[in-house]
């Protein structure tokens, strides 16, 4: 054995140069990025409904993100969130499902719940309170 990598340590994550984004700015685009990591290669798409936030792009290109499966609704071009998420969900092409809390009420989002239960879609519902980010998934 060379005596010389004693001391070497093997990165598991890509260094991340954060000197334009807070910590709980960081922590909360890091639980996205994760959720589009991880269905960037199923067949269907990842929806990001209204959301509060969006990585910036130094985070997205630092993680090599593929963005090609993701549909991103934005406000202000969405009225009624249940009726688009039912509707991602509806065309049964979506691999996973965003949407941040306080967009929708505890019984909407059992009924997506529901739906995405029977579609084999995971529902994620973030914390909006960047300090805190919390993941629901199904």
């Amino acid at each position: 054995m060379n005596t010389n990598n004693r001391n070497l340590k093997v990165l598991t994550q890509p260094l991340l140069c954060v000197d334009s984004i807070s910590k709980p700015e960081l922590s909360s685009h890091l639980e996205l990025v994760n959720i589009i990591k991880r269905f960037e290669y199923c067949s269907g798409w990842t929806l990001l409904i209204a959301p509060d936030h969006l990585p910036k792009k130094d985070v997205l290109k630092q993680y090599a993100v593929n963005l090609d499966k993701v549909l991103i609704v934005h406000k202000k071009h969405c009225n009624d969130v249940l009726f688009t998420a039912y509707q991602g969900l509806r065309n049964e092409n979506c691999s996973a499902l965003v949407i941040w809390d306080g967009l929708i009420s505890k019984s909407e989002y059992a009924l997506l719940n529901a739906k995405a239960k029977t579609v084999n879609t995971a529902l994620y519902l973030l914390n909006k309170n960047t300090d805190d980010q919390a993941v629901v998934h199904h």
